[in-house]
């Protein structure tokens, strides 16, 4: 009987216990040490992110890399036998998985770590999705002394202890405005045309607080549906008072 298994395996013969060992042992290491600081740490929620993305690319580079060299020996490819070619092409696949995973593991991380958010905040945002014809939001209270809003891809939007201590209701309702902008320019982002051009670690994440030409839109509107900027600006002003 004929043995096809050099035509099926090409020039792979084995996964040799060259750099790939040190390589996969360095990237497992990242990923322990990342998870341990983001258990310990208390850093910034992009910092969390952050972390969050370089545990998972670190978690899955060794098996990217491992499934890559296979395919280079299966292809008879020059990755096969050059680490440095190995890792050029293990490493956008990497980054792809660990975008993506993202998307699903980092809303989650919060909602594990947060309550739901007082009633009428979450029958506000309702209503206001509602005329956006989106679905209607989840809203999160998250413990912390620290004003913070933010908003996820998940129609998921985040707000701390510390951002209700220090607003107005109606600056409160401003905010909730702008993450609603906020979720409903992601959901179109979603699209798988624009979703390959836009993604990184922080595409689908946007803090309130931070500055550029999306936050001034999801500002406008704020102001648009309450018919005035004073309560998005003195929220603004708040909350960046609060960090110097």
């Amino acid at each position: 009987m004929a043995d096809f298994s050099p035509l099926i395996l090409g020039c792979f013969q084995g996964f040799t216990p060259d750099m790939k060992v040190p390589l996969a042992l360095l990237a497992l290491s990242i990923a322990a040490v990342s998870f341990i600081v983001l258990k310990k740490a208390t850093p910034s929620a992009k910092g969390k992110i952050g972390l969050i993305y370089l545990h998972l690319a670190s978690l899955f580079f060794t098996p990217v890399m491992l499934f890559t060299n296979f395919g280079c020996g299966v292809g008879c490819s020059a990755c096969y036998s050059d680490v440095s070619h190995l890792v050029a092409y293990s490493l956008p696949s990497t980054l792809l998985l660990a975008a993506l995973a993202g998307f699903v593991i980092i809303p989650g991380f919060y909602m594990r770590n947060s309550i739901n958010a007082p009633r009428w905040m979450r029958s506000f945002a309702g209503r206001h999705a509602k005329k956006n014809g989106m679905k209607k939001p989840r809203i999160f209270l998250l413990d912390g002394a620290f004003p913070r809003a933010f908003s996820t891809a998940r129609s998921a939007i985040f707000v701390s202890a510390g951002l209700l201590d220090i607003l107005s209701r109606k600056e409160l309702e401003a905010v909730l405005l702008h993450e609603i902008h906020h979720l409903k320019s992601r959901a179109s982002a979603l699209r798988f045309s624009s979703l390959l051009m836009k993604l990184s670690p922080f595409t689908l994440f946007r803090a309130f607080g931070e500055s550029g030409n999306e936050e001034a839109l999801a500002d406008r509107y704020a102001a648009k549906v309450q018919e005035t900027k004073r309560h998005i600006n003195s929220a603004r002003a708040k909350i960046n008072a609060f960090k110097f």
